[in-house]
């Protein structure tokens, strides 16, 4: 967990996107922020990884949606998530390595995108 990390995640039910974000305010949860203020949200909805980023591969279960709310004058939701993972007993990971990052990077930046 970290303030300044972002992962970008996904809502699995219908493909809305935006970034994770965790506030320090408890280990347990974490905010999904830009989700536009239309979109139909559910308490338990699942949270995954978009795959918009060489960081994580899409699919990767990040939590369920807690809670949400839209702030006064605002047109996006801010969404409480339950992480899935409790940080605090964390004890063994994985690390994956790409063997195509290099690639994928030469690629991105020949046809930036706009994200």
């Amino acid at each position: 967990l970290n303030t300044k990390s972002k992962v970008n995640g996904k809502i699995k039910k219908n493909g809305y996107y935006g970034p994770v974000v965790w506030t320090a305010n408890n280990y347990r949860t974490g905010e999904l922020v830009d989700i536009p203020s239309h979109v139909k949200l559910t308490k338990g909805d699942t949270i995954i990884t978009s795959g918009f980023s060489n960081d994580f591969p899409a699919g990767v279960l990040i939590g369920t949606i807690k809670d949400f709310h839209l702030n006064e004058g605002s047109n996006f939701f801010t969404i409480t998530i339950n992480f899935t993972v409790n940080y605090k007993t964390l004890s063994h990971v994985y690390i994956v390595k790409s063997l195509l990052k290099e690639e994928q990077d030469k690629l991105e930046a020949l046809n930036p995108s706009d994200d």
